[in-house]
């Protein structure tokens, strides 16, 4: 990753970077710069608060500390920052999703988005088999959410994949993201950012290149 980023700043290219790892403040030296000049910007995804339900989702992610602490050092040293809530899955996590705003716009973030669960193809037993095991007694109605956000059906891409979040829960919860934007911060004011720059793309002069005499 890190190459890539060197790549990018020796070209000039805007780049966006989401993850969960921590390890992205190891490049800090190379977004920091690149965001001064509107080249770079950062999401950190957090998915819960809970280290149980954050170790039992994503066994290998850094712990949900962690990610905060990115946020911070991140925003501190003027990167643009914000926090990814996804995904959301009704009855397991939604619940947190304020809470998670909260303290990231404590740790500095500026802006936020979500996603909400979908099971496509392979992913889906996969899922339910997990759910089962990690809280039998709300699968059930876990999954009866799931359905309803997808026209009735676990996964339909010409349903769940659409530029409209559909069903009553999804709707709710894209409704409580909204006002929990401008509660704290995330989506208006301090956090309202220009587009990335693209008109800064160069192709570096390589050996033997004769300079452009008017760059």
């Amino acid at each position: 990753m890190r190459g890539i980023l060197e790549v990018l700043q020796d070209f000039r290219h805007p780049v966006a970077v989401l993850t969960k790892s921590d390890l992205i403040t190891r490049d800090i030296d190379i977004l920091a710069p690149m965001a001064q000049n509107n080249l770079a910007r950062a999401m950190i995804s957090i998915t819960t608060q809970d280290r149980y339900l954050s170790r039992a989702m994503e066994p290998r992610a850094p712990t949900p500390d962690k990610r905060f602490e990115a946020i911070t050092q991140l925003a501190e040293s003027g990167i643009p920052t914000g926090v990814m809530l996804g995904p959301m899955i009704p009855g397991l996590n939604d619940s947190e999703m304020e809470t998670i705003m909260q303290r990231a716009s404590d740790a500095g973030a500026s802006f936020s988005a979500f996603t909400i669960i979908w099971l496509p193809l392979e992913v889906s037993p996969l899922f339910q088999e997990w759910l089962e095991a990690f809280a039998p007694n709300r699968a059930a109605r876990i999954m009866r959410h799931i359905r309803d956000m997808n026209g009735g059906k676990i996964y339909d891409p010409n349903w769940s994949r659409g530029g409209t979040h559909k069903g009553v829960f999804a709707q709710l919860i894209k409704k409580r993201h909204q006002l929990a934007r401008y509660r704290y911060g995330l989506g208006s004011g301090r956090s309202r950012h220009l587009p990335l720059d693209c008109t800064q793309f160069r192709v570096p002069t390589g050996p033997g290149d004769q300079a452009d005499l008017f760059s």
